[in-house]
């Protein structure tokens, strides 16, 4: 699986090798795609506006549609088995099986820890990391003791003037997306790492050692540790495009096409 996905990343990295990209599926959605991720597995998920979060096997068949009636803050699917998705409009989380369709009834931060709950999302198997708006603190909880690990409260100078949209959990490593000014990272710990400044961005991914954002019809990778960037152009335009060993799953507004190397 790991050759699979270095062929398909040199290939990638010339503007030249799109013919060696075979196009195996391409269909609608009911509504516009508003974010996208794979589990480990390389199954798709994809938001709609409409709140459907739905789940597609790597050829693109439908699986699970569920709606919470809440557009999700934060959907992270990690392996497939534990599915994890938050809400802010409610301060609820849950933990979806993979069929998507809830056991147990949502979860809560405990005020305890966090007042305001802005964005929540998971970090390891029972632990949460929060930012909480009511003071602009990084907290991180653990869910198997019910306690308080770690906590940073961000300077003034950061969350003033900041839009934070999202936040992701990879390699031990915390991401905050700042849309205003771009990307802080943090230990998991909560202890600020560095920056990676990209305005107006809205979304990003990784794989491997590598972050990676779209721009300009573009994929633009960083690695994550030695800072090396690389850009791949895109065969076509896309709001959302996800690398996995075997496929690239491009979404725009209501499109969803599947690509994966010629045999």
């Amino acid at each position: 699986m790991k050759g699979n996905f270095l062929i398909l990343l040199f290939m990638l990295s010339s503007l030249a090798v799109f013919s060696q990209l075979k196009e195996i599926n391409s269909f609608g959605t009911a509504d516009t795609v508003v974010f996208a991720s794979v589990d480990r597995p390389g199954e798709l998920y994809v938001v709609l506006k409409n709140n459907d979060v739905q789940k597609f096997d790597i050829d693109g068949t439908l699986l699970h549609t569920v709606n919470f009636g809440f557009t999700p803050a934060i959907l992270e699917p990690r392996d497939g088995s534990r599915i994890f998705i938050s809400f802010r409009e409610n301060n609820s989380f849950h933990f979806l099986p993979p069929s998507l369709q809830p056991r147990l009834e949502p979860q809560y931060v405990d005020s305890a820890f966090a007042i305001t709950p802005f964005l929540v999302c998971p970090a390891g198997d029972y632990n949460l990391v929060v930012l909480d708006s009511a003071d602009w603190s990084l907290k991180k909880i653990s869910l198997k003791k019910n306690e308080l690990l770690s906590e940073t409260v961000l300077q003034d100078t950061v969350y003033r003037y900041a839009n934070f949209t999202y936040m992701r959990e990879y390699q031990n490593l915390l991401f905050l997306l700042d849309k205003n000014h771009g990307i802080r990272m943090y230990s998991t710990l909560g202890k600020y790492l560095k920056s990676i400044p990209i305005k107006d961005l809205s979304w990003f991914n990784f794989i491997g050692e590598d972050l990676y954002y779209i721009r300009e019809d573009k994929l633009h990778f960083i690695n994550l540790f030695t800072l090396e960037t690389r850009v791949m152009q895109l065969p076509f335009a896309a709001h959302f495009a996800i690398l996995t060993d075997e496929r690239l799953f491009l979404a725009d507004h209501k499109t969803i096409r599947i690509l994966t190397l010629k045999p």
